[in-house]
């Protein structure tokens, strides 16, 4: 296999010199994302390094001390957490989840599902609307005791 860099590129050429695969360098100042969800994997596997990670510190503040703060199990827990938030959540949304439930208790895990939940989808509460057509001295009644509106009935 061959590799054919240029000053913005990497390309990754067969014994025939055809192209199989092209990659930027990563100091050329353009911005890659990072797949967020193979890096949780990897420190999954190794929850101590956390603390020392490179990713880790590029992460938004409130979900690095979220992770940094704990042992190396509950770690893991919470890596595995966000890893699996991360498939209807971006990294962005989970740290402000985070940032309004703090201070964090045993139940965050919980709580944060709950408040992704309702940041995306928050409560409808429909304005009031004047209805015109029910009498005003109907309006606002509320029978006493039901029991004669029911004897009444039949």
């Amino acid at each position: 296999m061959l590799l054919k860099i240029k000053w913005d590129l990497i390309e990754v050429l067969d014994e025939s010199y055809s192209n199989i695969f092209e990659f930027p360098r990563p100091y050329t100042d353009k911005t890659m994302d990072i797949e967020w969800r193979a890096v949780l994997d990897g420190l999954k596997r190794r929850p101590r390094s956390v603390r020392y990670s490179t990713f880790v510190s590029m992460m938004p503040e409130t979900l690095k001390h979220f992770l940094r703060e704990v042992e190396s199990e509950m770690c893991k827990a919470r890596l595995s957490l966000v890893r699996r938030l991360l498939e209807n959540y971006t990294m962005g949304e989970i740290a402000k989840g985070l940032h309004e439930l703090m201070p964090w208790d045993s139940r965050v895990e919980t709580a944060l599902e709950h408040a992704l939940y309702k940041q995306r989808y928050p409560e409808f509460h429909p304005e009031p609307f004047q209805e015109v057509h029910t009498p005003s001295k109907i309006q606002g009644y509320h029978p006493g005791d039901l029991a004669n509106y029911n004897d009444l009935l039949g």
